[in-house]
């Protein structure tokens, strides 16, 4: 179900979305208490570093013998025990490009006959994207 708003910074249009048998059944009901969740992917931000990705505080001053560490990850383990790294350890890499769902996004207008629902709320992923609804 296409969503679009106009005159909206933060509206977002999505095209070549075809109409479902149940995106007629929304439009019986009252749309403005009408609750819903999208599913999309998120927008891809690349290779990021500890700071951005994991909300690192790094080293905290930029004085005192700190010369290059000051978004550094620090420590990722012990030395000789347990001489390995732990699974799951929070560190630099990609950041984005996941399946994200935003629950609780309020429905502002339904029009069957545009085939078009207008969704108040931050929908995930990049422009003109396909996402899902759902109930």
């Amino acid at each position: 179900m296409p969503t679009t708003s106009t005159n909206s910074p933060s509206s977002k249009t999505l095209s070549g979305v075809t109409s479902s048998p149940n995106f007629h059944s929304f439009s019986g009901r009252n749309s403005a208490s009408l609750l819903l969740g999208v599913v999309g992917i998120s927008k891809g931000k690349g290779f990021q570093g500890v700071v951005k990705r994991h909300g690192f505080g790094g080293v905290g001053q930029s004085t005192h013998g700190q010369h290059n560490r000051l978004r550094a990850p620090g420590s990722i383990g012990g030395a000789s025990y347990p001489a390995r790294v732990f699974k799951g350890l929070r560190m630099a890499g990609r950041m984005g490009n996941d399946r994200t769902k935003v629950q609780n996004l309020r429905v502002l207008k339904i029009m069957p006959e545009k085939n078009l629902m207008v969704i108040s709320g931050s929908i995930p992923g990049v422009n003109n994207s396909f996402v899902i609804i759902e109930k």
